[in-house]
């Protein structure tokens, strides 16, 4: 089911219909409104008259701060907020209003919440601003997906990464094509090194090793990159979804261990795949070299320091 996410409107009737007429000729099927319908623009009766008229249709419809405040005081606006709330009390209709203060906060349906701020406090109107800050909100949601609004910015999180702006192309009905862009990732852009913190960033996401060409081509890549800077590293290797063919798991770790000897004075690791974990794991440990293969980038950075030089 395509579904329009239309949040924070506050008021501005140009804007909205330019956003729903998008919707209708995308072909959406379900519309859901995240609040704040009201405060800045100049027709608060007129919007809300529109989204009311989808709400009887069966979208869902949801209330932002501002909403709350016609009904209720706020101090934490400023003047600008608070004229507009004003002029908001002064053209809406009771029914209006009424509609407005009787709204959710927040609304489950199978695998989706919807929010106007942070599944975690609805009623506090915090804001999902960073990765901390969506992870809370994920943890009280308890379904797989959550939208929220109240940011005024497309910002898209997902498990073990920091947050990112969203492609546009999620906004197309057509497929993404993500999984090419990743197949297309050339090996030798594969490798980052930042002098700064003498961190040498890995990321193997999506690499498939299938021959004793690719672990030796692996091999004279990180060496061409870590010789010339005469001096061990700490490395971060991103293993999400990495592939590699059963007969070369043992050429495989018998490359690491050289490197690691070589070049690095401790290295970590993530990965969310626990099969990947335990045979990557397995094949360095023959080789006395500590695995520290971790679930996300947030834990392989935080135990990244915690021991000089691998064993």
């Amino acid at each position: 089911m395509l579904i329009a996410l239309l949040s924070d409107i506050h008021a501005n009737l140009e804007a909205l219909d330019a956003c729903l007429l998008h919707a209708s000729r995308r072909g959406v099927q379900r519309y859901a409104f995240l609040g704040d319908f009201v405060g800045y623009g100049a027709d608060p009766a007129r919007v809300v008259d529109i989204v009311e008229r989808h709400a009887a249709e069966g979208a869902v419809v949801l209330k932002g701060n501002h909403d709350h405040a016609v009904e209720k005081s706020a101090g934490y606006f400023n003047d600008a907020a608070q004229a507009s709330l004003q002029w908001a009390r002064a053209t809406l209709t009771a029914e209006q209003k009424s509609f407005l203060a009787a709204l959710p906060l927040m609304l489950r349906e199978d695998e989706i919440c919807y929010v106007h701020a942070s599944a975690a406090s609805p009623e506090r109107w915090d804001y999902v601003d960073s990765p901390s800050a969506a992870r809370r909100c994920a943890n009280a949601a308890k379904v797989p997906y959550t939208f929220c609004g109240h940011v005024h910015d497309q910002v898209l999180y997902f498990e073990g990464v920091q947050a990112r702006l969203m492609d546009a192309r999620l906004f197309r009905v057509e497929p993404m094509g993500l999984r090419d862009d990743l197949l297309r990732v050339p090996l030798d852009q594969r490798f980052t090194y930042d002098p700064q913190q003498n961190i040498f960033f890995v990321n193997f996401e999506r690499l498939a090793v299938r021959s004793r060409d690719d672990v030796e081509t692996i091999r004279s890549m990180v060496e061409a990159r870590l010789s010339p800077l005469g001096k061990k590293v700490y490395g971060i290797v991103n293993y999400e979804n990495f592939t590699i063919e059963p007969d070369l798991i043992d050429a495989y770790g018998e490359m690491v261990k050289g490197l690691v000897e070589r070049f690095y004075s401790g290295v970590t690791r993530y990965t969310t795949s626990g099969f990947l974990r335990v045979k990557l794991g397995d094949a360095l440990r023959k080789r006395d070299v500590a695995p520290h293969i971790y679930e996300s980038a947030d834990e392989a950075h935080a135990h990244l320091r915690e021991r000089d030089r691998e064993p």
